[in-house]
């Protein structure tokens, strides 16, 4: 007697399905925007806070409280107080996403790439807590196998 493993065929009748677990065409397409959604997404990444031109605009100098800022964006990526007790908030954050080409078999490799925006908006408020500074830098990386490219704003 040996220890090889013992085939045993199934039963070549197909199982009987339910109605619940029917596999038509109506099924299938009911699940196409869920997968499409999933394999563009798969290629997108994003960290921190990114702080919109309009919601920055809504701060202003000499008016807006530091607890009015993290009220409306949430706790910053980095807060410290100087010495001559200034308080300064830093917001912070990026998305990035692969182009399409990137998702083409072989042409992706040569015509692929990413591309990230990112905002960076540094808050300096007075001893008394009110709004003494803001400054905004804006960027937009394209990335492919042939470099890289940024282009940068500060306001």
């Amino acid at each position: 007697m040996t220890d090889r493993p013992v085939w045993v065929p199934m039963s070549s009748a197909p199982s009987e399905p339910t109605e619940h677990g029917k596999r038509t065409r109506a099924n299938q397409m009911k699940s196409l925007p869920i997968m499409l959604a999933a394999l563009l997404c798969a290629g997108c990444v994003s960290s921190g806070t990114m702080v919109s031109e309009q919601t920055s605009s809504q701060f202003k100098e000499g008016v807006t409280t530091e607890a009015q800022v993290v009220q409306t964006l949430g706790q910053p990526q980095a807060r410290t107080i100087a010495a001559d007790g200034r308080h300064i908030l830093v917001y912070s954050g990026a998305q990035a996403h692969a182009t399409a080409a990137s998702y083409i078999p072989v042409v992706g490799i040569f015509a692929g790439g990413a591309k990230a925006t990112g905002t960076s908006v540094v808050f300096v408020f007075a001893p008394n807590g009110v709004l003494a500074h803001m400054q905004r830098t804006d960027s937009q990386t394209s990335a492919s196998m042939f470099g890289a490219t940024t282009n940068s704003t500060t306001k």
